[in-house]
């Protein structure tokens, strides 16, 4: 799956690609790792998407994002970051600017 695609992917959920880079050592990312797509909302989009189907649980946001992502990354064989879960943290993605992120590995 190449980047066009990605994009196409993310549409039916509103998401959008906020922004991609290749880290180096000093960026601490997991081992290997090719790339970082950060994966995100802007506009209502998402909202609408989100308000359209039921929820249920304190955490429903959550639970939906990781339902409408988790086959994106299976897609692309990337491994998964959502912000909302205690994984190891990656020093750039901590604090009000947590985004998901989509590892990518050779």
């Amino acid at each position: 799956m190449n980047i066009d695609q990605l994009i196409t992917a993310l549409i039916p959920s509103g998401m959008i690609i906020r922004g991609e880079f290749h880290p180096r050592d000093k960026d601490k990312a997991p081992p290997d790792t090719q790339t970082i797509i950060t994966i995100g909302n802007a506009g209502p989009e998402m909202w609408r998407t989100f308000s359209n189907e039921p929820h249920i649980g304190p955490n429903a946001l959550d639970a939906w994002t990781i339902k409408n992502l988790t086959p994106i990354a299976d897609d692309v064989k990337a491994q998964i970051i959502f912000s909302s879960m205690d994984l190891p943290t990656i020093p750039f993605n901590t604090g009000r600017c947590r985004q998901t992120m989509f590892i990518l590995r050779p």
